[in-house]
C-alpha cells in the first residue's frame, strides 16, 4: 500500500471518528463516502472495511458501557431485531445504485446527522431532564441501576426508533 494513501486513510479515519462520536452517528456515514468517492475504493470494499473498523469500535464501547451497566438490552435487541435485515437490504442495493445517487443520498444523510446533532445538542437543557409521571404515547418507560447504583429512568421512542433501525440497517 502506498504510504501517502495510508496516512490519509490513517488521518481522515481519526477525524471522522472525533467527529461521529461528538454528532452521535456511526463512522460508517463517513467512512464510505469517503473511502468510494474521495479514495476511489468501490463501493463494496468501502462498506466492508467500515463494517469491520466499527466491529471494534462498536465492541470497545459495548464492553465499556457493560462494565458500567449501562446497557439496555432490551431495546437494543429489538432495535437489532430490524437493523439486521436492514443491512441485508442494504447489501443487496448497494451494488444497484448508481454512484452519482449514492453521492447525493450520502450527502443528504450527513447534513441530516448534522442538524440532528445541533437539535439534540440545543435541546439538553436542565428543563426538559424530568420525566413526566407516564411515558408519552408511543414510548416505552426503561430503568437502568449502573455499578454506581445511579438510576437511569427514561423513555425510549419504540415505534419510529424501530424505522430508524431498519433504516440504519440498511444505510450501514
Amino acid at each position: 500500500m502506498d504510504p501517502l494513501f495510508f496516512a490519509v486513510l490513517l488521518i481522515a479515519g481519526f477525524f471522522f471518528g472525533i467527529l461521529s462520536a461528538m454528532v452521535g452517528i456511526g463512522g460508517g456515514l463517513l467512512n464510505v463516502p469517503f473511502l468510494t468517492f474521495v479514495m476511489e475504493v468501490p463501493s463494496n470494499d468501502a462498506t466492508f472495511i467500515s463494517t469491520f473498523v466499527i466491529i471494534f469500535t462498536s465492541t470497545s464501547a459495548a464492553l465499556t458501557y457493560k462494565g458500567e451497566k449501562k446497557i439496555d438490552y432490551r431495546t437494543g435487541g429489538q432495535y437489532l431485531l430490524l437493523a439486521l435485515p436492514g443491512v441485508i437490504i442494504g447489501g443487496l442495493l448497494a451494488d444497484r445504485i448508481p454512484r452519482e445517487i449514492l453521492l447525493i443520498f450520502f450527502a443528504i444523510m450527513i447534513i441530516a446527522a448534522g442538524i440532528r446533532g445541533i437539535i439534540k445538542a440545543n435541546a439538553k437543557t436542565e428543563d426538559n431532564l424530568d420525566l413526566p409521571e407516564t411515558s408519552p404515547a408511543g414510548f416505552e418507560r426503561r430503568k437502568i441501576v449502573d455499578k454506581d447504583g445511579i438510576i437511569w429512568e427514561y423513555d425510549v421512542k419504540i415505534g419510529m426508533g424501530r424505522i430508524y433501525a431498519l433504516l440504519g440497517g440498511v444505510m450501514a
